[in-house]
């Protein structure tokens, strides 16, 4: 599955979609699928490398909100209150 168009300033994509990139700070860096998951469908998130340059969590969340509007909501402050996530280490 592709990545949406619509991604924070701090994400670079490839050419096709398909790797994401933080390219710096933790804020701003939300992705999201180029489409809605079915109900019942899977999901795979593949980490191909990490780095020493920052420490904390990844948070993977699912929501019913279009990336547009969840991105319009953070272009000053993170906010997820429509956002269902997970976090842990």
């Amino acid at each position: 599955m592709r990545f949406h168009r619509s991604h924070g300033k701090n994400i670079l994509l490839d050419e096709k979609r398909l790797i994401a990139t933080r390219i710096k700070s933790f804020t701003h860096g939300m992705t999201f699928s180029e489409r809605t998951l079915s109900p019942g469908e899977f999901f795979i998130v593949e980490i191909e490398q990490t780095t020493e340059q920052w420490t904390g969590h990844i948070k993977i969340g699912l929501t019913q909100i279009s990336p547009e509007q969840i991105l319009d909501q953070c272009r000053e402050d993170v906010i997820y209150d429509d956002v269902f996530h997970i976090t842990g280490n």
